[in-house]
């Protein structure tokens, strides 16, 4: 409720009227006393409704309201400060990537470019693919092969089968047998994208071994299988010849005719193949990649060695026999595609006893892919 305003207060400055106004403003204290004292239990019980209030409120959960209001708050603030420096990172992000492609031209990666790796593709250019060599696997059996995918380049060692020595039993003339020939190894490096979707893959198989027990014989070995990768063919073996003449070797396409009186202490060698052995006095030819050549037997009971192989079969030793009636077995060639031993059995009138040569090795195919 408002209070009345009080009336002029006397001064001694206004003689006058200080008697009049004394009067009227002394009368007006007693209204303005009234007044004040109704304003004061007028303030009082609104005292008491706000209090009342405020604890009402406070038990209705104002207090937490209150604190998660402000963690709220905070938490809006935080977020929003956070927001501008992920954003400031992505710009400066943005524009180091920019920067490198601009320098090398490497493209942005995509979400298809997810799990790759940085590549050097033909061109050559950058790009995302699968780094590294991504696979490998060895075949010992022919089959119908899935590429993998994604694979650029493929590496493809491929060895042919070899063939088997040959066999010769006689009681006169000069004995003049081999070991059989490694065929020629080949390594490529081949492009994905000019493979088919299934790739074929054959695996050569070793010329198998010959064997006799007849008084006399000349039996030549068995030639052994290509082996190959989609076009890529290596020529199998040659198998030994048996002969009292001049022989010739065939080492896969490639033809050789060695010296009549076998003076070379070894074989054809080559670094992707060998020849075998041609009489007692040389032994099988050596190869890095491809395998090696098959020894052999001879007059006097004198047999020679396989050749040697680093990276993939050995040739089977020679054997030979000069005692009647005797049985006698050359080498096998090792895995993959040694040559196999010849074998010769001179002066045998019985016919007793089998005279049998080494047999080829199987061939095999390597990839490495990525």
């Amino acid at each position: 409720m408002p209070i009345s305003p009080l009336p002029t207060p006397p001064s001694t400055s206004d003689p006058a009227n200080f008697d009049t106004r004394a009067d009227a403003f002394l009368g007006a204290l007693l209204d303005f006393q009234a007044q004040a004292n109704a304003l004061e239990v007028n303030v009082n019980a609104k005292e008491a409704s706000t209090a009342q209030a405020v604890a009402d409120a406070m038990a209705a959960g104002l207090a937490d309201a209150a604190t998660n209001a402000a963690a709220t708050a905070a938490d809006r603030v935080q977020t929003g400060l956070d927001r501008v420096a992920a954003a400031a990172d992505a710009q400066r992000a943005e524009a180091a990537a920019a920067g490198a492609e601009a320098i090398v031209g490497l493209p942005l990666p995509t979400l298809a470019d997810v799990g790759k790796a940085l590549v050097v593709k033909p061109g050559p250019e950058l790009g995302y693919g699968v780094a590294g060599a991504s696979g490998y696997q060895e075949f010992t059996t022919s089959q119908a092969w899935p590429k993998p995918a994604d694979a650029e380049y493929f590496w493809v060692e491929i060895v042919p089968a070899a063939g088997s020595g040959a066999i010769q039993r006689l009681t006169t003339g000069s004995p003049v047998v081999s070991g059989g020939s490694s065929g020629v190894a080949l390594r490529e490096l081949l492009r994905g994208a000019d493979l088919p979707a299934s790739i074929n893959v054959v695996v050569g198989i070793g010329g198998a071994a010959v064997s006799s027990s007849a008084a006399t014989a000349q039996i030549a070995g068995n030639d052994g299988g290509d082996s190959s990768f989609h076009t890529r063919v290596a020529p199998g073996g040659k198998g030994g010849v048996a002969t009292t003449g001049t022989v010739f070797l065939e080492l896969g396409s490639l033809i050789c005719i060695p010296s009549t009186d076998s003076s070379g202490s070894k074989a054809l060698s080559l670094e992707c193949g060998a020849m075998g052995a041609r009489g007692s006095t040389q032994r099988g030819g050596d190869s890095l990649y491809g395998g090696a050549g098959g020894g052999t037997g001879g007059a006097g009971a004198v047999s020679s060695q396989g050749g040697v192989s680093k990276h993939a079969g050995n040739g089977g030793d020679g054997a030979a026999s000069n005692v009647s009636g005797a049985s006698i077995t050359a080498g096998s060639g090792q895995f993959p595609g040694g040559g196999g031993g010849g074998a010769c059995q001179y002066s045998n009138p019985t016919g007793a006893g089998t005279t049998t040569s080494g047999a080829g090795a199987n061939g095999r195919v390597r990839v490495w892919w990525w």
